[in-house]
């Protein structure tokens, strides 16, 4: 199956991007206040796993694209390298950032898996490439390389 990636070199150490993207710090200490800012809210906790109910606008789920839904979404955050985002019972695909230290900087990757069949998902791959991709460099990525560039890191 193919999987869908976005990689870009952010110009700032791993602790500092990790804590800027995930809402954690690199040392484990929670502050409740923030993920739920950025997550929604929560509803479970196992050790470093963390459920949270966001309420987002799901047009691939309803059909319509003007419905809101309530996703429920599990992470899992291996301080400071890893962040596993999974939709359990949805057709949401999981997603997996990856941060590692290179020259320059900090090497973000992230990865999702379509849930579905193969038709599907390979058209699900086609979309991404020709539009999907642009849309989450400029909505997610950008916003975090315009903070360290700001930040002159």
């Amino acid at each position: 199956m193919p999987r869908l990636q976005v990689q870009v070199l952010i110009p700032g150490g791993l602790e500092e991007v990790w804590e800027h993207v995930t809402a954690c710090s690199p040392t484990g200490r929670i502050d409740r206040r923030a993920l739920r800012k950025r997550y929604g809210r929560l509803v479970a906790q196992d050790g470093d796993s963390y459920t949270f109910i966001e309420e987002t606008r799901n047009a691939e789920e309803t059909g319509n694209g003007e419905a809101e839904n309530a996703v429920t979404w599990r992470y899992t955050f291996d301080r400071p390298n890893h962040r596993l985002m999974e939709a359990p019972g949805s057709s949401w695909s999981d997603r997996q950032d990856y941060f590692q230290t290179v020259a320059g900087g900090t090497l973000w990757t992230i990865i999702w898996e379509p849930k579905g069949g193969t038709l599907q998902t390979y058209a699900q791959w086609l979309g991404f490439q020709w539009r999907t991709k642009w849309r989450i460099y400029r909505e997610a990525v950008q916003p975090v390389l315009n903070h360290f560039q700001a930040a002159g890191c």
